[in-house]
């Protein structure tokens, strides 16, 4: 193929994911109630198409008569010291660049911005040193005419007359209604019917910058004809909302924090996860798209006919690569990564969730390692196999060290593999110098034989158990061998020994050696295996890991650990859970977790294991 093949992770020009209906739905929404100030949710996980349906409303508006639509990322201002007054400014700014809105409103838009100005001068507390706040709003309002002297001020006066000149509002300027009623009035002098913000990215942000944006726009601007759309990670969220506020009496932190969202996003969309039909349409619908180009006809038509198939999702139905077929008859690794993409998109389904963003990131590592490969002349290194193993690595990181452990001696091929590619009613032929291998090794494979997508992920093509595998991993490697995921090599000696089964407890003289960051590294990798592990067994093997960090380093690792339970599957659980018990403190994310399992139904003696952690300690 021409060139490197890189998908970039950006808000997307194309919709490939067939998110415009939805997109259509929410504009319609907005359009139904013009005089209503309205709250609506986009929710899904980081990377799973937010951005790009709030951009598609957003174009969906922009030709809508009276609606003015603008575009506010909360991430972009994580840096300031209050988000109110950012999305405040924000949006005022935004209003003011349209000349046809300032010639109707010249007086409020200066009256507006004057306000937020003392909003940032109590903020900064640039009042002599006595402190704004002090004083309060309206006693601020009477000292500012004297503190804005260069003998009150002192040090701060060229800070303070920079910030808000010499005239004041005739009224309080830091009065939350005065803001309102000028802002409302804003709108009425432009002839605005309805201002939509479309918030994206703040489930990215920190704890503090998120809750101030959601406090400006629940005190600050919820009136009529304001329209918030936030583009959110609503887990994250409901986390922010834990850590700023304590929990309420009579309330749980997970419940407060759940209420406090319900109470503000009125009207809540969820982007559904795509399955393995529609991961084959997305992957297929990527090469033709970064090979042919977005406005190729053949594509065009493609992408058309991917979308009429994806009005029923729960159907089989492959894509009709007629219009594209020239293209493929005259590019030959076009052909044979088309072939492969549909072939790979089950388990990268089942790998990332269906998450766009995991997709395109996993397809990128593997054309940027098949890149590096033929730089350095290994030019035998085919893009299968290296797919087939780079799966493994992503999604199965205990099976992919396995792998990778046996085949650093010998010929460089894999009984374990052996063992997993082979029909499930044949027997793998044997491999004399496999012959000694050690009982845990067996006990481990037969692991990775029960978990169903890890037989899944062993009956795609090609087979690679008798292939030398030792490029491969060459090429996979950071700088070692045994793994890819990056990690420091004192980290990946102890993961290592977790997997192979042997207690950290033992290996403590290593783990003191460990810098708290290589500690933090440790923690999350084993809770993102937890999380991975399609197999009792290896869910246990990881849980009794966690146990042992924590009875290791139970101050330093405890939070760590506890935050990799926002995103664990509640499908995870098991009899497990009941090691890691010091968890369960009543504002913590595994508390929450647990509660989840129960909600969603567990088995009784696992609910009932669940529920005795779950009462109040010392009850």
């Amino acid at each position: 193929m021409q060139g490197l093949l890189i998908f970039p992770d950006d808000v997307a020009v194309v919709d490939l994911l067939h998110a415009e209906p939805l997109a259509r739905t929410i504009a319609e929404v907005i359009r139904a109630h013009p005089d209503h100030g309205l709250v609506l949710g986009v929710h899904g996980d980081w990377g799973a198409g937010k951005s790009t349906v709030l951009s598609l409303v957003k174009n969906s508006l922009e030709d809508q008569a009276g609606v003015a639509a603008l575009w506010f990322n909360g991430w972009e201002y994580e840096g300031f010291e209050d988000a109110k007054i950012a999305i405040l400014e924000g949006i005022v700014r935004h209003l003011q660049q349209e000349k046809k809105f300032v010639a109707k409103a010249t007086d409020l838009f200066h009256r507006l911005r004057k306000r937020i100005d003392y909003l940032k001068l109590a903020r900064a507390g640039v009042v002599g040193g006595i402190g704004a706040l002090v004083a309060g709003p309206a006693g601020l309002a009477l000292m500012l005419p004297t503190l804005l002297s260069k003998e009150a001020a002192g040090e701060n006066f060229d800070t303070a007359t920079e910030i808000v000149g010499k005239d004041t509002p005739a009224d309080d300027p830091l009065d939350l209604h005065g803001f309102r009623r000028d802002f409302n009035e804003l709108l009425t002098k432009t002839g605005i019917k309805q201002l939509v913000v479309l918030v994206d990215d703040l489930d990215r942000c920190l704890p503090q910058t998120a809750i101030g944006t959601l406090e400006a726009i629940r005190l600050f601007l919820s009136g009529p004809r304001t329209v918030f759309v936030l583009g959110c990670d609503r887990a994250m969220i409901e986390y922010a909302v834990r850590e700023h506020f304590p929990a309420r009496p009579g309330l749980k932190g997970d419940e407060y924090a759940r209420n406090y969202l319900d109470k503000l996003i009125q009207v809540p969309f969820v982007l559904p996860v795509l399955g393995p039909v529609e991961v084959g349409h997305y992957v297929q619908l990527l090469l033709l798209e970064g090979v042919l180009g977005s406005s190729d006809t053949g594509f065009l038509t493609v992408l058309a006919q991917a979308k009429e198939l994806l009005k029923k999702p729960w159907l089989t139905q492959q894509l009709n690569l007629a219009p594209v077929q020239a293209s493929m008859n005259a590019n030959e690794s076009l052909r044979s990564l088309q072939a492969l993409m549909l072939g790979i998109a089950p388990v990268l389904a089942a790998g990332t969730d269906g998450n766009p963003r995991q997709i395109k990131r996993f397809i990128n590592a593997v054309f940027v390692r098949l890149r590096a490969a033929h730089a350095r002349g290994l030019d035998d290194i085919k893009v299968a196999p290296l797919m087939k193993l780079m799966l493994a690595e992503y999604f199965h990181p205990d099976l992919f060290d396995a792998i990778a452990a046996e085949c650093r001696e010998g010929d460089g091929t894999s009984t374990m593999l052996r063992q997993l590619e082979a029909p499930r009613d044949s027997k793998p032929r044997p491999n004399a110098a496999k012959a000694s291998a050690k009982a845990d090794d067996v006990e481990a494979s037969t692991d990775f034989a029960n978990d169903p997508k890890i037989s899944r992920w062993a009956t795609l093509e090609p087979k690679i158990a008798e292939a030398d595998l030792r490029p491969y991993l060459f090429i996979i490697r950071d700088a070692r061998l045994v793994t890819g995921s990056g990690l420091p090599d004192d980290v990946g000696e102890l993961l290592a020994a977790v997997t192979a089964r042997k207690s950290l407890l033992a290996r403590k003289s290593d783990f003191i050696k460990l810098s708290s960051e290589g500690r933090g590294l440790l923690a999350s990798e084993i809770v993102t295996r937890l999380a991975q592990a399609g197999d009792q067994g290896r869910r246990d093997l990881f849980a009794q890991g966690l146990q042992d960090l924590l009875r290791l380093d139970a101050t330093g690792l405890t939070g760590i650990i506890d935050r990799g339970f926002v995103g664990m599957p509640t499908s995870a659980a098991g009899a497990w859970i009941s090691q890691l018990s010091a968890l369960a403190t009543p504002t913590s994310n595994y508390r929450a977790w647990l509660q989840r399992v129960t909600e969603e139904g567990a088995p009784r003696p696992l609910a009932s294991v669940i529920q005795a952690m779950l009462q109040p300690r010392g009850g």
